[in-house]
């Protein structure tokens, strides 16, 4: 399955329109794994950000800026504006465009 064709999938499954997910869907899954780790994703149960590290943190609603913190207490994801996502993979942010010399 190439990149276009999962986004699209995942599109499909995700969107508001309420489509059941089928068994098709779940056998689906290991591509979609494998897609996302090709660009990066890592999954949050095999590894962590560093703490505080602002990175892109893909939960079932949305992909946004988030951080991974610690305290004393607990560990938790910070998205910077009062809410707590529990993402299920994160990558790194990408590195801002560079502006051109001439």
């Amino acid at each position: 399955m190439k990149r276009e064709q999962l986004i699209d999938y995942l599109e499909s499954v995700l969107s508001p329109s309420g489509r059941a997910v089928t068994v098709a869907d779940f056998n689906l899954i290991p591509d979609i794994l494998s897609a996302l780790r090709g660009l990066g994703w890592v999954r949050t149960t095999e590894r962590l950000p560093e703490t505080e590290r602002w990175v892109l943190g893909a939960t079932r609603d949305e992909v946004r800026e988030m951080r991974y913190r610690r305290n004393y207490l607990q560990s938790f994801w910070d998205n910077g504006d009062g809410h707590f996502p529990k993402p299920t993979y994160w990558c790194e942010l990408p590195e801002p465009p560079k502006e051109e010399t001439k």
